[in-house]
């Protein structure tokens, strides 16, 4: 890639963020790349960027191509002028060409979500925290690992675990040896794994940050498992509060956490039909950024039907966000290890 433009979007990245020198290093040593960045030029200066990560999206237990969107970013002196609403414009239009059906982001900041809402992006993407407190088990029945390199044994085993969740977003092998690289940029993260008869039986993921242990992914066989990957980290740090964080639960807070904005409405809306063949709907769908998704939809016993001509009979109109808000409800999409 052109070395102008990396060394161009990694200085804006360090205007725009406050992040450490080794992440930042990392990212654009193992993310960044021609082919996932895009952005705006004055001159011969970049004035704003994006990179367009690609993961997929369990949708009703199938894998859909989705794009993050990540490092987004306008130089001080060029805020407010619409830079950066044309440059989604531009990544939105590029994501529907290699046919991409979703894009996710996490906001960098609580204003964010309004302004992405402007956008067709819907808050959906949650999760609950809780606190563990500290309580020794007996001896285990489990082989607890700390683990320095990517083994694919482990990928394959959380791989399997996180595809038994719907609407997730999924890790291929090359991102999760991204994610373990920065968990040892941070020093004080870990990874581990549980083995019984040399078969993987449980995975963590651990960052800490200001003093408190983060549990940002567990998956076990069982409770018992769970607990004995827990009690590990609790053994090496038994002082640092800790803080396990899940996919929701109904009983706990619900913290928002990322967006989804449909790219392909008719591919999204055929799948979501087909699940839902109980809804009979007429809608109107007007996309201000996406011209291909401006068509009239008629749901009726699991099919989609996509007409460019209004049809006799009532419609209800959506914007895209109420048009993600409307495919998701109660779903409560989950993404973690997203390196946010």
């Amino acid at each position: 890639m052109n070395n102008t433009i990396r060394k161009q979007v990694k200085e804006l990245w360090k205007l725009c963020f406050d992040d450490n020198e080794k992440f930042i290093d990392l990212y654009f040593n193992l993310r960044f790349n021609q082919n996932v960045n895009i952005s705006i030029e004055s001159g011969n200066q970049i004035i704003a960027a994006l990179q367009m990560l690609p993961y997929s999206l369990t949708y009703y237990g199938e894998d859909f191509k989705t794009s993050y969107i990540s490092g987004a970013c306008t130089h001080p002196d060029y805020r407010n002028r619409g830079v950066m609403h044309r440059l989604i414009g531009s990544a939105l239009a590029q994501m529907s060409a290699e046919g991409t059906i979703f894009s996710t982001l996490i906001p960098a900041e609580e204003w964010l979500y309004d302004y992405y809402a402007k956008l067709g992006f819907a808050s959906v993407f949650d999760y609950s925290m809780r606190e563990i407190i500290y309580a020794p088990l007996k001896q285990g029945c489990s082989k607890i690992e700390r683990i320095s390199e990517f083994r694919p044994d482990i990928y394959k085993y959380l791989n399997f675990k996180m595809h038994k969740r719907d609407f997730c977003i999924q890790h291929s092998d090359n991102d999760i040896k991204v994610v373990m690289e920065d968990i040892k940029v941070e020093d004080n993260g870990s990874v581990w794994a549980a083995s019984r008869e040399s078969n993987i039986v449980g995975v963590m993921f651990v960052y800490k940050e200001k003093g408190t242990n983060y549990i940002v992914e567990l998956v076990a066989d069982t409770n018992k498992v769970k607990q004995e990957l827990i009690q590990a980290i609790c053994n090496m740090d038994p002082h640092a509060p800790l803080k396990l964080i899940t996919p929701v639960n109904e009983k706990e807070e619900h913290i928002k956490h990322g967006m989804i904005r449909i790219i392909n409405v008719p591919k999204a809306l055929q799948f979501f039909t087909i699940h839902h063949p109980d809804i009979i709907m007429n809608l109107t769908i007007n996309d201000p950024m996406l011209s291909s998704n401006n068509s009239y939809y008629y749901l009726y016993k699991g099919r989609c039907m996509v007409s460019k001509e209004k049809l006799p009979g009532k419609h209800t109109e959506f914007t895209m966000t109420q048009l993600a808000e409307f495919i998701f409800e109660g779903t409560h999409p989950y993404m973690s290890l997203m390196m946010d």
